[in-house]
């Protein structure tokens, strides 16, 4: 019963696998299953085993890369006012670093939209509350802060992983933690991101 487990646990493993590769040279809109199941080495009789259509593959695919609540990182809202607090991007980007390679295309120009709202609704939940645990109580204008800070974040890490030299991972949580420290305002935007004390002098 293990063997067949684990056989089982294999073949759609290889059927994922085949769709990634035709989804990330971007023919997603060509792929068939019969594609598919060519591409990993089995009919499609054996696709169908497993998936009902090709669609049920990207959606098995970005299932079990939105976070659930319990694998959600630690996010500590900023106080209004706080002069050092940041918000702890660190996390998020172990988060993204871990699925690097899925992330960069289904959040980039080929990548499925729908992704990005399923990600911000994983997330929202515990950024909102963390900014209730802050002191915000102003829930008319809660949605809106919490989409900014959602935008914000998710969009800086996906230019950072779609880059060819991204900058180092303390430099690229320097910047942010700046920027949800300090805003727009022009001196914060002008001067180079403060690192951490045990980054300075690294460069």
């Amino acid at each position: 019963m293990a063997i067949r487990t684990e056989e089982r646990a294999r073949t759609r493993q290889d059927l994922i696998d085949a769709f990634w590769s035709l989804y990330r040279s971007g023919r997603a809109s060509r792929i068939s299953v019969r594609a598919v199941a060519e591409k990993a080495g089995y009919n499609r009789s054996t696709f169908y085993e497993y998936f009902p259509d090709v669609p049920a593959v990207l959606e098995a695919i970005e299932s079990a890369l939105v976070p659930s609540p319990g694998e959600l990182p630690p996010v500590d809202a900023v106080p209004p006012g706080a002069p050092d607090g940041a918000f702890p991007v660190e996390a998020f980007l172990k988060l993204y670093q871990s699925h690097k390679d899925y992330y960069e295309v289904l959040l980039g120009d080929r990548g499925d939209p729908a992704f990005l709202g399923r990600m911000k609704d994983a997330l929202r939940p515990s950024v909102a509350a963390k900014l209730r645990d802050a002191g915000f109580r102003n829930e008319e204008e809660l949605g809106y802060r919490v989409e900014f800070i959602l935008s914000a974040m998710l969009g800086t890490l996906t230019h950072w992983i779609r880059q060819p030299k991204p900058l180092p991972p303390e430099r690229v949580v320097a910047m942010l933690q700046d920027f949800f420290r300090d805003g727009f305002r022009a001196e914060a935007v002008m001067r180079p991101p403060a690192l951490p004390p045990a980054s300075r002098g690294s460069r």
